[in-house]
């Protein structure tokens, strides 16, 4: 099956990509701020989320809750009225008011006081907000998760409690009961009676399990005995205690360390291709076969694409094909709203992508320095919603977008001293933001620096045979074309020699 390209779909003629500045205007900057916020809602949530039960449910905190519950236990005034037993659930839960208003108003602040203004700084200066952003982002991500799990840990223990309260006054309830007969088993007729008489009243003594060990220790009448069954008993506990500790920790560890063993194939390698170019790298990560394969593969694709837009070798603008052309040498230039590959878009900062052809170039314009004047220098121009179209006769025009009139007048005729034709009329034009442009943001130029990224010089030459190059109206020709880095300070390697061999003809 042939492989057939749609010159529509190529980014390269893209023309609708949203680009955000500084005169966009109030609307823009609220619609970027929200998208922004919701982004980094998304993701604050999901790591909380991720983070959180790595907190909750680990062996150690496990083990923490069975050492609260059995503490417990052995302190619990099993003597207790309802009543106090109601007023000290209703006291947790009034506390645990406190704790949850105090998450809930730690994350507020560093969303209002932290992450608003972080947001808000986009409208200055980008790589400013991008870095306050990182910095609140952290802190308050890291304060959100411990806060949040702490609050967790403590909703889940309240209503443990609540749910023991409830069913040991329900059971103690129950056997109370005149009818029932399972407390008169168990104790005997009059020692039942005394317990139910006494089990949970206001004038009861209080019992615990720990006070009542202690004092069956402090019944022993040898001193030597009581001190020894005293300590022994203490000590256990104790020891009991802290070897379980030990063991919640290491599962922990072990599990840990599993993790990492089970991840030592994993490798993440940053390729540099290029190392006169320090924005562009390449991240590789995966299994370590597979990210030495993966290396070769990008430094040979390196080699081969260079940052070069597939579009500009694909084929030329359509209007080229269907309309009579004269043989002449021709110049593409590309410019981007950024100084420097790669030219990617990274996160919400779509690269926008500005497409400039040049008919007839004179051969004493290839300079590299004289190609980058054009384009207003190292700096760029601004580029926007005005449209200088020069008409140069027999059908062809060279049409530049700039912020203003002005601008876009004064670069389309900066272009065009580098080529042989003449400009019969010039026309500027005003897109004008209403219709489907209105509606829909990707059609709206914003006025935005690009900044010369590439140029492509396209060499046209007649041939005799019928069966070589391309068919037009005007006969046979093949191109011969060469593709320039403007981005760099100084000239390519063998830029003069590589002009020379596209001149030359065939």
């Amino acid at each position: 099956m042939a492989l057939t390209f749609n010159l529509g779909n190529l980014f390269s003629r893209a023309k609708g990509i949203v680009q955000r500045s500084v005169s966009s205007g109030v609307t823009d900057l609220v619609t970027n701020k929200i998208g922004l916020i919701n982004h980094l809602k998304g993701f604050a949530i999901g790591a909380i989320f991720q983070a959180i039960p790595s907190l909750i449910w680990s062996f150690t905190a496990l083990w923490q809750l069975f050492f609260q519950s059995a503490l417990t236990m052995l302190t619990f005034d099993w003597n207790r009225p309802d009543g106090e037993l109601d007023q000290q659930m209703k006291s947790q839960w009034n506390g645990y008011g406190a704790v949850l208003g105090a998450t809930l108003g730690n994350a507020l602040g560093y969303i209002v006081c932290g992450g608003i203004p972080a947001t808000s700084l986009f409208a200055i200066d980008e790589r400013m907000a991008l870095y306050v952003a990182q910095q609140v982002g952290e802190e308050g991500l890291e304060e959100m998760v411990f806060n949040l799990a702490a609050t967790i840990r403590l909703g889940i223990r309240n209503l443990a409690m609540h749910g023991f309260y409830n069913t040991y006054k329900n059971v103690r309830r129950w056997l109370k009961q005149d009818d029932n007969p399972l407390i008169n088993q168990i104790f005997g007729n009059a020692k039942a009676d005394q317990i139910k008489a006494n089990w949970g009243e206001q004038d009861s003594q209080p019992f615990t399990i720990y006070g009542a060990i202690e004092e069956r220790i402090e019944r022993i009448p040898s001193a030597f005995w009581r001190n020894f069954t005293e300590e022994t008993f203490e000590e256990a506990i104790d020891g009991c205690f802290e070897a379980s500790y030990v063991v919640a920790f290491s599962l922990d560890g072990y599990f840990a360390q599993k993790r990492i063993e089970d991840q030592a194939n994993q490798r993440v390698v940053t390729l540099q291709p290029d190392r006169t170019n320090e924005r562009e790298e390449i991240v590789i990560a995966g299994p370590e076969n597979n990210v030495k394969t993966a290396i070769t593969q990008a430094l040979v694709s390196h080699q081969l694409i260079q940052n070069r837009d597939v579009g500009q070798y694909v084929g030329m603008p359509v209007d080229d094909y269907v309309r009579e052309k004269d043989l002449s040498l021709r110049i593409k230039f590309q410019l981007y709203s950024v100084s420097a590959p790669p030219y990617v878009t990274v996160g919400a900062n779509a690269v926008r992508r500005v497409t400039i052809t040049v008919p007839d170039v004179k051969r004493s314009a290839l300079d590299w320095g004289q190609l980058r004047l054009a384009l207003g220098g190292p700096n760029g121009y601004l580029w926007g919603r005005w449209r200088a179209t020069a008409r140069l006769g027999k059908n062809e025009y060279v049409s530049v977008f700039g912020a203003t009139a002005d601008e876009a007048e004064d670069r389309a005729r900066a272009i065009m001293t580098l080529s042989n034709s003449v400009i019969q009329t010039i026309t500027v034009t005003e897109e004008r933001r209403s219709d489907n442009r209105l509606t829909n943001p990707r059609l709206q130029k914003y006025a935005t620096r690009v900044y010369p990224g590439h140029v492509t010089i396209i060499n046209r030459q007649r041939v005799l045979a019928v069966d070589q190059g391309r068919v037009a109206v005007n006969g046979n020709y093949i191109d011969k074309q060469s593709r320039f880095d403007l981005w760099r300070d100084t000239a390519p390697e063998n830029f003069a020699a590589d002009i020379v061999e596209l001149l030359r003809f065939s």
